[in-house]
């Protein structure tokens, strides 16, 4: 019997093979520059502010490019707070390390409700704003460092990602009807 924590997980994988399947139909020509484009985003240095731009310059499909963004980004998401327990295994393997993840875990559960909600406009701030070091790894490290909730975090990653998404696409293509 699957464990049922890994049920969603399942789903999820389930959703990417369609989808893959589905992309890889609807973009028979398109296919090379799309993948081209999408290892090009896994690399850290170019995120989405290089990646749409680049995918309308290829002429690739800017709605499924959009939407394999956001999902590249949730599926990241979700790696790291779903195999946190890693992480943690190796900071109470130090002392040093364990001494303060404890601390900063106590302080993150006594934060009010109106600083919590501060905290979840950083993260947002984070996902949306393209910095080095941000994105969805660092968001749900973040999260889980605070004792964020699973799904709270991934719906942070989410909204993050798709506003982002909406507002680089539409001054790219701003500026391109400029020219």
């Amino acid at each position: 019997m699957i464990k049922k924590k890994y049920h969603s997980l399942i789903i999820i994988l389930a959703f990417v093979i369609c989808y893959i399947v589905t992309i890889r139909v609807l973009l028979a020509s398109d296919w090379p520059k799309f993948v081209g484009a999408m290892l090009v985003f896994i690399i850290p240095v170019a995120g989405k502010e290089a990646i749409i731009p680049l995918s309308i310059y290829l002429g690739i499909n800017v709605p499924i490019v959009f939407t394999t963004i956001i999902l590249i980004d949730v599926i990241t998401g979700l790696i790291v707070v779903y195999n946190w327990w890693v992480v943690d295994w190796l900071i109470q393997k130090s002392s040093f390390a364990n001494k303060y993840y404890i601390k900063v875990q106590n302080r993150a559960e006594k934060l009010s409700s109106k600083k919590r909600f501060v905290l979840y406009g950083i993260l947002l701030l984070i996902m949306m704003i393209p910095i080095y070091g941000g994105g969805a790894g660092t968001v749900a490290a973040i999260g889980k460092i605070l004792n964020l909730s699973n799904k709270k975090t991934i719906s942070i990653i989410f909204i993050g990602t798709f506003t982002a998404m909406i507002i680089i696409t539409t001054v790219t293509l701003g500026i391109i009807s400029l020219i």
